[in-house]
């Protein structure tokens, strides 16, 4: 008797479930056709230029600090004392220093946003000059990047050449305040997300509506994302090999956009 009661209690259980497996049964495929309308949503009627994502995303949070938060700066001297480095970092900026430089490290000094470089005594191999190979080599992989010459001579003949091609000539030593006056600048003219934006725009306004908008929710997706973004590669079928000032573009976005919205 026991067992039927059991068994009668367990037939009703079930029954009473099955409006359950029911509502799943039809629920499944509703949020499944959600989430696709939703995708279907951001690629034909989400916003349709970069632009637009730097106006309602990055703006309203980007300021000096977001700016700072996001710049990453090189000294490159063989005297670093002639900076006041420790006050820098105690400030919250991102300071790598390097006394000399080979080959190898011009790719990843290519990389940094602001850049001090000194002309004299940087590069293991030429002492003298060194530094203007390697602004010149700086300028061919970024051109974006801005480059503040220093130097301990008031007047140097020898680095005439040198100084042009910088953004601007600094004398050392400097100050705390020259130093965060040089990097405050050149960050936000750098990394300004309007800029990088329209810069970006102007790249793919060749492509279809469809496509923009595809590229939105890539850029989108993988700022989200912890990787690099170096390892991006969601505009290796617009843009050419010879566009590399575009190319970073992406990158400092990614970079911006990444902040804006942790």
């Amino acid at each position: 008797m026991d067992l039927e009661l059991a068994y009668g209690a367990i037939k009703a259980w079930f029954k009473d479930i099955d409006w359950l497996a029911n509502a799943i049964g039809i629920l499944t495929p509703l949020v499944a056709l959600g989430l696709l309308a939703y995708r279907l949503r951001a690629r034909f009627f989400g916003p349709s230029s970069f632009t637009a994502i730097a106006t309602s995303r990055i703006a309203p949070a980007w300021g000096l600090d977001a700016a700072k938060a996001v710049s990453e700066i090189a000294i490159v001297d063989d005297k670093p004392e002639d900076f006041p480095i420790p006050e820098l970092r105690k400030a919250a900026y991102n300071i790598r220093v390097y006394k000399q430089v080979s080959q190898n490290d011009i790719p990843r000094l290519a990389r940094y946003d602001v850049v001090f470089l000194d002309i004299h005594g940087i590069v293991r191999d030429d002492i003298e000059t060194g530094g203007l190979k390697v602004i010149a080599q700086l300028r061919a992989l970024n051109e974006s990047q801005k480059i503040c010459a220093v130097s301990q001579k008031t007047f140097d003949p020898t680095a005439t050449a040198f100084f042009k091609q910088a953004d601007d000539v600094k004398k050392k030593p400097m100050t705390a305040q020259e130093c965060v006056d040089t990097i405050d600048l050149f960050s936000r003219e750098k990394l300004d997300p309007s800029r990088l934006a329209r810069q970006i725009d102007h790249a793919i306004s060749h492509l279809s509506v469809w496509k923009r908008r595809g590229l939105l929710v890539s850029l989108q997706k993988f700022a989200l994302s912890s990787l690099s973004p170096y390892d991006y590669h969601g505009f290796d079928d617009v843009l050419g090999p010879k566009d590399l000032g575009h190319r970073l573009a992406v990158i400092d976005f990614i970079r911006v956009l990444r902040h804006a919205t942790r």
